[in-house]
């Protein structure tokens, strides 16, 4: 049986109607820290302690000027036959100036293969930014803003979904020196504390990948802490992996809207549905020495579409007609 056939179907409801994924964040992460750390200046112990390691890794992270990620997804539920997994796994080259993104999401069901799309983005001279996205065979590009890009694709902005994650952590404890990927980092675990789970969710876009948009803070009544595990590079102070289960989350935002649904004739057999794992692993490397590929030919001859608001407005029913009306009406 499909998610189709669960009560989640319920949380696209009208309050998730949205085009975009998820609100820019407001919090800290926008502002670079006065002690920003170069990569190949050597660091105190101190830096890594349990009181400044998470304060450490928000300094290399606002430094960093590019990376390479993988970002997995997992989402294990039950279904009639047993468990079921919806697993998205997004592969990411990100430069920050000019920005720069080559984004590929590979979608698989039950382990097997479902979807594949990919995404560029590019920065000219003149700081105008271009989205190049994938459809069956075709290429499409459409100019956007920041605010759009984040809107997007802001769920697969690992550097700043970093800073979300990092500015909520409590409870930080140091543990041993492990190997990553060849390189030894220390093993952090800290705690998202309750109060802040919904605004990480949020911000972050964690659940995007399973099309749950404008999520608001009263759908999370009843989610307890989220655990956080995450390595730093013992060297330079970066953070090269971290993970967590947002599964409880996912659980509540889910019996929230299998509560509603009770009411609407269209979901009145829905399941409810049991969340067994929603597990995020991000892992990331090459930072500082990823660099611009170049955009092959194809896809910067792409369709052009709409700008992202124009295609809002034009979803939302506001057309050119009612556009030059209103402009008319200024006029006079």
């Amino acid at each position: 049986m499909t998610l189709r056939k669960y009560a989640v179907a319920a949380c696209v409801l009208a309050a998730m109607l949205s085009f975009t994924a998820c609100g820019q964040n407001s919090g800290d992460s926008s502002q670079p820290s006065s002690q920003v750390t170069s990569s190949s200046q050597a660091l105190s112990e101190e830096s890594f302690s349990a009181e400044n390691i998470v304060s450490t890794v928000l300094d290399r992270n606002m430094a960093q000027k590019s990376s390479c990620a993988t970002m997995t997804t997992e989402f294990k539920f039950n279904s009639d036959s047993g468990e079921a997994t919806a697993k998205v796994v997004t592969d990411i080259k990100a430069v920050t100036d000019p920005v720069y993104k080559h984004i590929i999401m590979d979608v698989s069901q039950n382990g097997q293969q479902y979807s594949t799309s990919e995404f560029y983005v590019d920065e000219d001279e003149n700081g105008e930014m271009t989205l190049y996205i994938s459809y069956g065979e075709e290429w499409y590009k459409m100019p956007v803003t920041d605010g759009e890009l984040f809107a997007v694709l802001g769920q697969y902005d690992v550097r700043e979904v970093t800073n979300i994650v990092l500015n909520s952590l409590s409870n930080v404890t140091v543990g041993d020196k492990e190997d990553i990927n060849g390189i030894e980092a220390y093993k952090v675990d800290a705690v998202i504390p309750a109060a802040d789970v919904p605004d990480v969710i949020i911000n972050a876009g964690v659940f995007v990948a399973n099309g749950l948009t404008n999520l608001y803070e009263e759908y999370f009544d009843g989610v307890t802490d989220m655990p956080v595990t995450f390595y730093v590079d013992a060297v330079t102070g970066d953070m090269i992996k971290f993970s967590f289960d947002a599964g409880q989350a996912f659980q509540v935002v889910s019996d929230y809207a299998y509560n509603l649904a009770q009411d609407i004739d269209e979901y009145k057999d829905s399941q409810r549905l049991v969340v067994n794992a929603y597990n995020v692993v991000t892992e990331i490397s090459n930072i500082d020495n990823t660099e611009k590929e170049e955009i092959p030919t194809d896809v910067t001859e792409g369709e052009v579409l709409p700008g992202l608001s124009e295609s809002i407005d034009e979803a939302n029913g506001v057309g050119a007609s009612s556009s030059s009306a209103s402009s008319q009406e200024t006029a006079e």
